[in-house]
This record gives C-alpha cells, structure tokens and sequence, in this order.
C-alpha cells in the first residue's frame, strides 16, 4: 500500500506544484510560524527526494491534537469526522482530560460504526451520526475501500468491486442547523472528501470560528485550496502545518 500510494502521489505532486506556484508561495508567506515553513519545505524535499529523513525531520505524535497549538480546556463541543472506531475520540478525551460537554463523531461505514458504538458507549453526552459528509445533503455510492478506508470523495482510496456501499451524506450545516451549542473543535480525517465538507459547513464555520484539525495529503490541491478556503471564510485563522509520518502521509493543517 505504502509503495503503490507514494508512486501515483508523487508522479502527479511534482507537477502540479510547479504549476500552482503563486499558491504556494500564498500559503508560505501565510503560515503562522517557522515549524509550519519547515513542514512545507521537507514535504516538497522529500517528494524531490524520496529521501525520508526530510519526513522523520518533522514528524510528531498526538495526531490532530497538538498541545503546543490547542487549549482543551476551552473545548466543551467537539466534532469527528471520520471518527472510524472511535480511537480518535478517546484520543481527544485523553489529550482534554476528559473536558468536554458534547462530542460529535460521524462514521458512514455501517460496520466500522457499530464497532465505534461498541467502543463509546460508556461516554456522556456522546452522539455518534451514521452519515458521510459532504458539500450536499443525500446519498454517495462507495466502491470497495482499498484496505478499510472508505470515501465518498471520486478517485481515492477506491477499486472497482462487485458490491457497493450506499452512504447516507449531510452537509454539516444542515446537521448542526437549530442545535444552540458553539462547536469548538472538527477534526477530518476523510480520504479527501476535507474541502467539500468545510464547504458545506461554511456558515456553522463562520458564526463559531472552531478549531480545525484538517488533513491535507489526500489530495495533491487539498495543501493550498484548504487553508485558502477556511482564511476565506474566517480571515483571523492562523495557519499551521504539523506532521505524523515518514512519508508524505498524515499531514494536518490547523486553524485557530
């Protein structure tokens, strides 16, 4: 998996960095500090390169929750996306110390889901949505995930299968329209189905300027549309870029 998924990735990054240049420079001179440029310059080295020191460089744990970045105790409701078995969530509780008044966690997957519940089930004011989400509100017809992972975003992580999984899809704008309380903190971790999801989540993302922990490796655009779209929609988000791989995987943008 590794191998085949670092090949097509940097058979296509190199080329389209070149040709997105003044974008990048954009999202250079816009990160909030030198870590971030530091992250930015080793993942271009590395695709370069191939080289994995470049990665090993930058690479940190607490995946999505960075200390450093992050004060949990002002975080009472929290939102998962692609929350798989729930280990994301009781990441959060471990990194917050158990601080929260409400936790949102959405898996579309109709047996990773009952598995999350399983895990979860003991936790307060938890409440776990069946549902992909997206730029629209309906259904996604998924083909066979590529390992376990599932997205209803064409073209990645997906094969051709006999048998097809029907995803029921909300924008989080239609989820979240009526509840009163803030949200504090997304974290999405979606196999690139990230920038239609903030696009349709812009007004929630709007009136409560949440946290957002947002992976940005799925897609070779999803590294400079992401931070564009979320400045755009909340000019006061500082940028920041933070690593958890060894290789061009598992980069997080955080806007706070």
């Amino acid at each position: 998996y590794d191998v085949i998924f670092q090949l097509q990735w940097e058979e296509k990054s190199i080329e389209y960095y070149r040709q997105h240049e003044e974008q990048m420079e954009w999202l250079y001179d816009n990160l909030a500090d030198d870590e971030s440029r530091r992250v930015l310059r080793n993942r271009l080295l590395f695709l370069r390169t191939r080289n994995r020191k470049y990665m090993l460089e930058i690479r940190k744990h607490h995946q999505y929750f960075e200390k450093e970045l992050i004060d949990f105790s002002k975080i009472d409701c929290y939102v998962d996306l692609g929350m798989y078995t729930g280990d994301t969530i009781t990441d959060f509780l471990k990194m917050s110390d158990n601080h929260y008044k409400h936790i949102y966690g959405f898996e579309p997957d109709a047996e990773i889901f009952q598995t999350a519940k399983s895990n979860l089930k003991f936790y307060r004011n938890t409440v776990l949505v069946p549902l992909a989400t997206s730029d629209y509100d309906g259904t996604a017809t998924v083909e066979q995930s590529l390992g376990v992972m599932q997205t209803i975003a064409d073209g990645i992580f997906t094969a051709t299968a006999e048998e097809n999984n029907v995803f029921q899809v909300c924008r989080l704008d239609t989820y979240f329209k009526g509840k009163t309380e803030k949200i504090d903190m997304i974290k999405m971790d979606i196999e690139g189905a990230e920038y239609a999801t903030l696009s349709g989540a812009k007004t929630r993302i709007t009136a409560d300027r949440p946290i957002l922990a947002v992976c940005v490796y799925h897609k070779q655009e999803d590294i400079l549309t992401i931070p564009q779209l979320c400045k755009e929609l909340v000019p006061e988000y500082q940028i920041y870029l933070r690593h958890y791989s060894d290789n061009q995987t598992e980069t997080v943008c955080y806007m706070m």
